[in-house]
């Protein structure tokens, strides 16, 4: 077997590689740069739908696990989580969808880049936001955007910020210290 290395091909998607990397970092610190005035001790964990690449990149119902993440003043991944698929062929499977909720139960908020009217509303009355407006955005810079706004709803009184219960299901999880 023939084995053709082509080093300026490879030295070309290193450097492709390094600049997303260098533009996700920047993203990330350019949005914690405006959380440096406020003053909050909420934490709290938010799921993405992710195909990776740092990107809000996967529709609700398609990924086989979620990433999920710490936000405060820095958002950090925590881990990930195995979940059931959901859109099975173009419909939903409701006993996944179920399954999914108790998975995710201890997050406020899943990112998604595209999300159905029937799991948005159970997720709604499940009290997880579907965030579907940073579609193959950073997640990080997203997630602290969210956040921002989430602080701005919470310090007006518009809602109350409630701590969420440990998730039901940790199936396959990989956590990583906090």
């Amino acid at each position: 077997m023939d084995v053709n290395y082509d080093l300026d091909s490879r030295k070309a998607y290193q450097a492709k590689v390094e600049e997303e990397r260098v533009a996700k970092v920047a993203a990330k610190q350019e949005e914690l740069a405006t959380l440096a005035g406020e003053m909050s001790d909420i934490k709290l964990l938010t799921a993405v739908a992710t195909k990776g690449s740092g990107l809000i990149n996967e529709h609700f119902g398609m990924p086989r696990s979620s990433k999920s993440g710490a936000i405060d003043r820095c958002a950090k991944f925590v881990g990930h989580r195995r979940v059931d698929l959901y859109c099975q062929g173009g419909y939903g499977e409701e006993d996944s969808l179920e399954t999914i909720i108790r998975a995710i139960n201890d997050c406020h908020a899943v990112f998604v880049a595209k999300i159905g009217g029937c799991p948005k509303s159970d997720l709604i009355k499940a009290g997880i936001e579907p965030v579907d407006q940073f579609a193959h955005e950073f997640i990080e810079k997203s997630a602290i955007t969210w956040f921002k706004n989430y602080l701005d709803k919470v310090n007006s009184g518009e809602i109350e910020h409630v701590q969420r219960g440990d998730a039901e299901i940790r199936q396959g999880a990989l956590t990583a210290a906090a």
